[in-house]
């Protein structure tokens, strides 16, 4: 019964938040060690001028441990970081704000760094809304950020685009009951979105910072067709922007770091190595 309570919460969860998000998963479970960081850097010797990698995840029940399979094989070459927002993960019953703006998450991001003992630069890795997060800390403190990995990142011309082409679920804080019906961590970050797409930076004011987005271009539930056209927009406009990017589109879902984990890894270790080059 504790199990078909758990995957019932699940379902509603992930339907609930996924529509303002773009996908949705099967649960992993959560890290059941303690609070704080997941890092895989307790006994590993890295290479000289290898950067930190830092996890950010989306609106995801799961929160950190959505992770676990990369921190395990990135944190074999770089130290790994990851960290829980209030309200997911094993951070549930923490106290969530009524709405969590990009800058209010970016600032506790670094100080969760800095009190984990992680020295920048930092390569940031951020699924869904947490790409909102990482964009925000790069404008915020530039100089601590080696590069930046997008996956499915919810980008803030999308909404927009969305309407315009009559897609459906475009804002889900025009919805009430779907609110409603949100956990609160997921309630304050959609409006937090909403209300917090004016702190987060344009491609171009990222200057030369390196950046890959790999994003999601095939349809899935419940999402129509104008949707996802209005998605795979949105990464395009912020792909065309960038001075020192990438893009690459991924079929398959919106969790593409659990579909394709070996692309991701592959992208990450682009980074690293990029990274060691310029030391």
């Amino acid at each position: 019964m504790k199990t078909i309570l758990a995957q019932a919460l699940h379902v509603i969860t992930c339907i609930s938040v996924s529509i303002a998000v773009g996908g949705c998963t099967q649960a992993i479970g959560v890290v059941k060690s303690i609070n704080g960081p997941t890092t895989a850097n307790a006994i590993q010797s890295y290479r000289p001028g290898t950067p930190a990698v830092v996890f950010e995840h989306g609106a995801d029940e799961d929160g950190k441990a959505t992770w676990n399979e990369l921190i395990k094989q990135v944190g074999a070459i770089a130290p790994t970081y990851a960290f829980s927002r209030t309200g997911w993960g094993e951070e549930i019953f923490g106290e969530v704000p009524p709405v969590r703006l990009p800058s209010k998450a970016a600032h506790t991001l670094r100080q969760n760094l800095q009190k984990a003992g992680a020295n920048p630069p930092y390569i940031l890795v951020a699924h869904s809304i947490g790409s909102y997060y990482v964009l925000n800390f790069a404008q915020q403190w530039p100089d601590e950020v080696a590069s930046i990995i997008l996956i499915d990142g919810r980008m803030k011309n999308f909404t927009a685009l969305c309407k315009q082409y009559e897609g459906n679920l475009c804002d889900p804080t025009d919805n009430l009951l779907l609110l409603a019906m949100m956990p609160a961590a997921g309630r304050a970050e959609v409006l937090g979105e909403k209300n917090g797409r004016n702190e987060v930076p344009d491609a171009k004011q990222l200057a030369q910072i390196p950046v890959t987005l790999l994003y999601n271009n095939q349809k899935e539930f419940p999402h129509s067709d104008g949707f996802i056209r209005a998605w795979i927009q949105s990464q395009q406009d912020f792909s065309a922007g960038l001075i020192n990017g990438e893009s690459i589109a991924v079929p398959g879902g919106h969790f593409i770091h659990h579909t394709h984990p070996k692309l991701v890894l592959d992208v990450i270790n682009k980074h690293i190595n990029a990274v060691r080059d310029t030391q």
